[in-house]
């Protein structure tokens, strides 16, 4: 290990994960979470691939909007690896309190903002319905005006500042998110990495995003 654990932390819950000639801490306190269990399995990030892709493109100092943080896997990458300044997004009551530890592993409080809401193209408030038990990052949204989750839209998130990347994995909530940062977009035409796992979402995000100017590079 490459620091010191914080209290209430079982070192066997902890693996370090090195990128070239950096490495961060990472907490997996639940073995059957799936991105859990994959990092444990892999001894890497989860979407490695991915993440190396975006290290020629994220410079320290740049600023990292990851809507959608779960546990801090990538975010741990861009501010721990690639030394950017990040705005973390995540709702999840338990991927959160995973990912704030996972900040303070590392000492990366003050490089990072976690902004504890859900994500689309209007505010309001909103509910979380688990989908896959062992598997934080299935928690999809649904609009609740009673709901205890705060729903905000990245352009409010990330008013100023020039952003450079823009990651979203929200389950099926994809294209709201990326209607509600068209301010970011038109400002600061940064990378957008969006997960649009079916092909309906995929195909209405790649017309969004055609009509201001993006194309498609990844698959």
């Amino acid at each position: 290990m490459t620091a010191d654990l914080p209290r209430n932390f079982s070192e066997e819950d902890v693996r370090e994960i090195r990128f070239g000639e950096k490495s961060v801490l990472i907490w997996l306190p639940d073995q059957h979470d799936h991105i859990q269990k994959t990092i444990r399995a892999s001894g890497s990030f989860y979407e490695m691939d991915l993440l190396a892709e975006t290290f020629e493109r994220v410079k320290q100092g740049n600023v990292v909007i990851d809507v959608g943080a779960n546990i801090g896997n990538h975010t741990l990458f861009w501010a721990g690896i690639c030394g950017a300044s990040v705005i973390a997004v995540e709702p999840n009551p338990s991927a959160l309190e995973i990912l704030y530890k996972n900040l303070a592993l590392n000492g990366l409080e003050a490089r990072v903002s976690v902004i504890s809401c859900a994500v689309s193209n209007h505010e309001g408030r909103g509910e979380l319905a688990e989908r896959q038990a062992d598997n934080l990052g299935t928690a999809a949204l649904r609009s609740d005006s009673g709901g205890s989750i705060r729903v905000d839209t990245v352009d409010r998130i990330a008013s100023e500042g020039d952003v450079c990347l823009i990651k979203v994995d929200t389950e099926g909530h994809d294209l709201r998110v990326l209607k509600g940062a068209a301010g970011v977009l038109s400002r600061t035409s940064p990378f957008v990495y969006c997960e649009a796992a079916e092909d309906e979402t995929r195909v209405l995000v790649d017309q969004y995003l055609g009509s201001r100017g993006y194309r498609r590079i990844r698959r």
